[in-house]
C-alpha cells in the first residue's frame, strides 16, 4: 500500500514492480523480481518458464496487476 499510496494509479506495472523491489529493499525483505519458475507438464519440464513478477522469502509469489476493477480472475486460487 506504500507504493499505491507514494505513486497513485494509472502506471504500468513494471513501474510498480520496480517501485515495490526498492521498498521491499528498504525494508531489508528478501525477494526476488522477475523470476523464472520451471513449467511441468505430466512429470515433464517444459522448455517454457512462467515468469513472476516477486518472490518474496522464497516462499510467497506476488503477481502485481494494474486494472481500474479486480476481477475474480485476479484472484488467488488454491491447487
Amino acid at each position: 500500500m506504500t507504493v499505491h499510496r507514494e505513486l497513485n494509479w494509472g502506471l504500468l506495472e513494471s513501474v510498480y514492480n520496480e517501485a515495490l523491489h526498492l521498498e521491499l529493499l528498504d525494508l531489508g525483505i528478501k525477494h526476488e523480481t522477475e523470476k523464472q519458475l520451471h513449467c511441468y507438464y505430466k512429470h515433464h519440464q517444459l522448455e517454457k518458464y512462467f515468469q513472476i513478477d516477486l518472490l518474496v522469502e522464497d516462499d510467497i509469489i506476488v503477481e502485481l496487476k494494474s486494472v481500474n476493477k479486480l476481477l475474480p480472475a485476479h484472484r488467488s486460487q488454491l491447487f
